[in-house]
Formats: C-alpha cells, sequence, structure tokens
C-alpha cells in the first residue's frame, strides 16, 4: 500500500497454501509448477509464465467457533452450485469426505 510516508506492507505472505497467494496463483498464464522447478534448478529464462489481466478473489469460510474451539462434523453445502458459476473455483482446506458428504474438519473451509 502507497502511503505518503511510502510504501507500507500491511500483510505478507509467501506460502502456497494461504488464501492471498491462491487468488494470484489462479492468475497465471503458463505452467506454474515448470516455472518454479525452472527456478529452483537456476533457470528461470527457460520458462515462460505471464499473468492474465482478470481479476481474482478470495473469500475464507471460518467454522463456527473457530480458531480456539472449531466445531467439526457439519455439512459444507453449495458447492457444486458455486462451482457452475462462470470463472468460480472452489478450493478448500480443513474438511473431509464423510459418508459421501462434505464436511467441515478443521478451522477454515
Amino acid at each position: 500500500m502507497l502511503t505518503a510516508d511510502g510504501p507500507r506492507v500491511l500483510e505478507y505472505n509467501v506460502r502456497f497454501g494461504d488464501p492471498e497467494t491462491q487468488a494470484l496463483a489462479a492468475r497465471f498464464d503458463g505452467d506454474l509448477s515448470a516455472a518454479l522447478a525452472a527456478i529452483a534448478n537456476g533457470a528461470p529464462d527457460e520458462v515462460e509464465l505471464g499473468v492474465r489481466g482478470d481479476a481474482a478473489v478470495t473469500l475464507v469460510l471460518a467454522a463456527p467457533g473457530y480458531p480456539e474451539a472449531t466445531r467439526t462434523g457439519q455439512e459444507i453445502g453449495g458447492i457444486e452450485r458455486a462451482e457452475a458459476l462462470p470463472a468460480v473455483t472452489v478450493q478448500h482446506a480443513g474438511t473431509a469426505l464423510r459418508e459421501g458428504r462434505l464436511v467441515v474438519a478443521g478451522g477454515a473451509c
């Protein structure tokens, strides 16, 4: 964020599991894993990775009681309906399939 006093960082996350990174990764145009492998091997010029001009948003839903006493086992619905929307991708964590049902198994879903 740019301010009158110069740039300021509110939060900086770099793990690929972070919701902020998931929104950015959705905009990559190219093979992200190949680009990361090329960088790790010291050959970043071997792979081309662009960024699409579209927007990306991440919405995190937290289970009741999160983070102190997360209540688990509750069914999560609406995934199919959300994924049917144009340009929507649903990613989830802290979930489990139990008896064919998607349920809360951790803190953030």
